[in-house]
C-alpha cells in the first residue's frame, strides 16, 4: 500500500509554506509604501527582526493552513476516492479563498492605516454606525476604490493559477509499505507528528501557550520603531487583535471590582454611585467675566494643533486661524487632548462629561431620554442659557439629534435645515462655509440680547476632500505656488484644510464684532495627519503632533496671563472653564475634571496622557517628551491605573443608570 498520506501531506505543505511567504511580501510592501524611514544600511537587525518575529506570529493563522488542508483533504482522500482525485483542485480552491482573505486583509490596513496611521484597533467597530455613504465616498475617490476592486479578480485568478503550478511540482517519492500493520502505524505517527508540528509552528516555534507572540514580546529593537513593531504584525492578526478588543467589558464589572478599580482616582467606601457624583462637585471661585450674552463653543472637523506649530508656520494651512490665536484677546493651548480618536467618542465625550469608552452612548436610547449630572446642555441651560446644536450634516449621524435633545439642548438644527435644498454638500455635510453663512442667518433672526449657548460642529474638514476650493478662493495654481514641489500632490487635503480654517476664521471675526460680549471656544473633535513641511525623509510626526488637537478661547476682557501659565488641557476642561468663567461664586457645578484655572499635574484619557514634560499613547505604550524625543524608561503603571480609574467612572454609571 502506498503511503498517500505522505503525498497529501507534501502538497499542503507547499501551500502552508507559500502563506507566510506572502505575509511577508504584504509585510515588505506595506513598510515600503508607509514607513517614515524605509532605511536599510546600518538597521539590518531591525529589518530582520521585524520579518522574524512577523514570521512566527503570523503563524497564529497561517498554521491553520497546514492543520485544515490535512485533516479537510489529505486524510479524507485515504478512504474517499473522488476526494483523492481532485484532493489538488481542492487544495488550490481552499488555498486561494485563504490568501484572498490575507489580500482583503491587506488592503483593509492599508486604507486604515492611511486614514488613521494605525493597523488595525478598536475604531473598527465604530464603523457600523459611521456614514455608509460617506465611507463609499472616501473609498472610491480617495483610497482608488475602483482599482482595488480591480485588482481583487486579477489577484484572486493569478493565485488560483499559481497554486495550480505549484502543485504540479514533482513531490518525493513515497514508498510502499505491504504490511497493514506497518501502513496504519505510519499513518498514525503522520498524523500525530502533523497536529504536534501544527502546535509548534501556532505558538510561534515552542510549545508554551504562555509564550507565544504577543505585542507586549516584541523585540525591543523593533518597537523602537513604532512603524516596525506595527508592520510585525499580520494583517489577519491586527485584524483579530482589533475584534477582540471589547469595551462592552467594563459593564460587567461587579460593584467591588469597580471600587478596587476606581482607588487611584476616588475612595469608596459605601455607596458607590452616590460617592461617584459626589466626587465631581465643584464650586465656583468667581465669576472672572461679565456674564455674556452669548457662548459659542465650536468644534472644527479634525482641527490640529500642529497647523499652528512653528514648522508650519510658512506653510499656507492655518493662516487664518493663527491671526485669530495671536489677538491680545485670545488664549491658546497648544497641548491639548480630545476625549476620543474619532469624532463620535469625542463628542460624545464632550456632552455627557464622561468618557465615552468607545461605548457608543450616543446610540444607547436612555440618553435619548436623560441627562447626567455632568452633561453639558443640561448645565449650561441651569445658568439661563437657550442652548443651541448646531451641526453641518445630518442629525442622524450618530443619533447626534435625539441625543443632544437629552443632552439638555433646546433646540438642534442640520446644515440641511439652514441652507436651501440645492445647497452642495459632501455625504457628510453641508460645506463649511455655506453652513456657517446659515448660522449667522439664523443668529440675525434670533433676539441680539436673549442668553444663548451654541454649539456649533462642521464636517467639511473630512476625506475624500472633493470640495472645490478653487470655486470659494483657493485656486489650486496659487496653492501650487505658495507650496514647495514636494507637497504639490497634497494640494486637496491642504486646500482643503486651509479653506475650512479661513471660513471659521471668518465666522468667529463675524461673531466678534457681532456680539461683542461673547465667549469663544474653539478647539477639534480629534486630529488628522498632513504631509509635513520638510523634505527630511526621516522626519515623522512626534506623539503631540498626532494626537494634541487645537484649542482657543477668547473674550474681549481675556488676556493672555488668564490661565498663569496652564499649558495642558483636554476637552473635559471645557465645561468646568466655562462655569469658573462666568457662573456666580460659590455656584456648584459637577464636572469629571477640573477648570483650566487649575494647574494639572497629569491629564489621562482613555487613550493617552498628557503632562507638563510628557506624552503617552496607551495602546501601543508609547511615551514621548513634548517636543518630540521618545522615553523607553517611563513607567507607566500608575498612569495606566488612573486611565482605568477613569474608564471604570463610566461603567459603573452606565451600568447603574442605563
Amino acid at each position: 500500500m502506498e503511503l498517500s498520506i505522505l503525498q497529501g501531506l507534501q502538497q499542503d505543505i507547499k501551500i502552508f509554506l507559500l502563506s507566510p511567504i506572502l505575509c511577508a511580501i504584504f509585510r515588505f510592501l506595506f513598510i515600503y509604501y508607509f514607513a517614515p524611514n524605509r532605511t536599510y544600511k546600518g538597521q539590518e537587525q531591525k529589518w530582520y527582526t521585524c520579518f522574524n518575529y512577523g514570521f512566527w506570529w503570523g503563524m497564529d493563522f497561517n498554521a491553520y493552513v497546514l492543520l485544515f488542508l490535512f485533516l479537510l483533504v489529505t486524510l479524507p482522500s485515504i478512504e474517499i476516492e473522488s476526494i483523492h482525485v481532485h484532493s489538488d483542485f481542492i487544495r488550490a480552491i481552499l488555498g486561494t479563498l485563504y490568501f484572498f482573505v490575507v489580500y482583503v486583509a491587506f488592503l483593509g490596513k492599508l486604507i486604515f492605516y492611511y486614514h488613521y496611521k494605525d493597523t488595525y484597533n478598536s475604531n473598527l467597530r465604530l464603523g457600523r454606525n459611521a456614514d455608509k455613504r460617506n465611507l463609499l465616498d472616501i473609498f472610491f475617490n480617495q483610497n482608488y476604490g475602483w482599482w482595488i476592486l480591480l485588482s481583487l479578480p486579477i489577484y484572486t485568478v493569478g493565485i488560483y493559477y499559481f497554486l495550480s503550478w505549484l502543485l504540479g511540482l514533482g513531490t518525493i517519492a513515497v514508498p510502499t509499505v505491504y504490511s497493514k500493520y506497518m501502513y496504519y502505524t505510519y499513518t498514525t505517527v503522520i498524523v500525530i507528528t502533523t497536529v504536534v508540528v501544527y502546535y509548534w509552528f501556532r505558538y510561534g516555534g515552542t510549545f508554551k501557550h504562555r509564550n507565544k507572540p504577543e505585542w507586549d514580546t516584541v523585540p525591543e529593537i523593533v518597537k523602537r520603531d513604532m512603524f516596525f513593531a506595527k508592520a510585525c504584525i499580520d494583517d489577519l492578526i491586527a485584524f483579530e487583535l482589533a475584534i477582540r478588543t471589547k469595551p462592552q467589558e467594563i459593564l460587567a464589572h461587579s460593584d467591588e471590582e469597580s471600587i478596587q478599580i476606581l482607588t487611584p482616582l476616588i475612595n469608596v467606601e459605601q455607596d458607590l454611585v452616590g460617592t461617584i457624583w459626589n466626587s465631581m462637585r465643584k464650586k465656583t471661585t468667581g465669576p472672572r467675566i461679565k456674564k455674556p450674552k452669548k457662548i459659542f463653543l465650536i468644534v472644527e472637523e479634525s482641527y490640529s494643533q500642529f497647523a499652528f506649530d512653528d514648522i508650519y508656520k510658512d506653510i499656507p494651512i492655518a493662516n487664518a486661524g493663527r491671526l485669530i490665536r495671536e489677538q491680545s484677546t485670545t488664549i491658546s493651548i497648544d497641548n491639548f487632548l480630545a476625549g476620543g480618536l474619532i469624532s463620535q467618542p469625542s463628542i460624545s465625550s464632550m456632552l455627557n462629561g464622561i468618557y465615552d469608552v468607545n461605548l457608543e452612548l450616543n446610540e444607547k436610547a436612555y440618553f435619548w431620554n436623560h441627562q447626567l449630572p455632568t452633561s453639558l446642555g443640561k448645565q449650561i441651560s441651569e445658568l439661563g442659557y437657550t442652548c443651541s446644536l448646531w451641526y453641518g450634516g445630518s442629525l442622524s449621524w450618530s443619533s447626534l439629534g435625539l441625543f443632544a435633545k437629552g443632552n439638555g439642548f433646546h433646540n438642534v438644527y442640520s446644515g440641511f435645515d439652514i441652507t436651501s435644498n440645492d445647497t452642495p454638500h459632501t455625504w457628510l455635510g453641508v460645506y463649511d462655509h455655506l453652513f456657517l453663512e446659515g448660522i449667522k442667518q439664523k443668529l440675525d433672526e434670533k433676539n441680539m440680547d436673549s442668553y444663548e449657548f451654541h454649539y456649533i460642529y462642521t464636517t467639511s474638514n473630512h476625506g475624500p476632500y472633493t470640495i472645490p476650493i478653487g470655486n470659494y478662493g483657493f485656486e489650486k495654481e496659487v496653492l501650487l505656488k505658495e507650496l514647495p514641489e514636494y507637497l504639490h500632490k497634497h494640494t486637496e487635503d491642504i486646500g482643503t484644510y486651509a479653506y475650512c480654517d479661513y471660513y471659521l476664521s471668518q465666522f468667529i471675526r463675524y461673531i466678534q464684532e457681532t456680539y461683542e460680549d461673547s465667549l469663544v471656544i474653539v478647539t477639534g473633535d480629534h486630529t488628522r495627519r498632513l504631509p509635513m513641511p520638510c523634505q527630511d525623509t526621516n522626519r515623522i510626526q512626534n506623539l503631540r503632533e498626532d494626537i494634541s488637537t487645537a484649542f482657543y478661547m477668547s473674550h474681549k476682557d481675556f488676556n493672555k496671563d488668564l490661565l498663569n501659565g496652564v499649558r495642558i488641557g483636554t476637552h473635559m476642561n471645557i465645561l468646568p472653564t466655562i462655569m469658573e468663567l462666568i457662573a456666580p461664586k460659590e455656584y456648584e457645578y459637577i464636572s469629571l475634571f477640573p477648570s483650566l484655572f487649575e494647574q494639572q499635574e497629569l491629564i489621562v484619557t482613555p487613550y493617552h496622557c498628557l503632562s507638563n514634560s510628557h506624552i503617552g499613547f496607551f495602546k501601543d505604550q508609547r511615551v514621548e517628551t513634548l517636543d518630540g524625543s521618545p522615553v523607553y524608561d517611563y513607567n507607566l503603571k500608575e498612569v495606566v491605573a488612573l486611565q482605568r480609574a477613569y474608564m471604570e467612572v463610566t461603567g459603573t454609571i452606565v451600568r447603574h443608570h442605563v
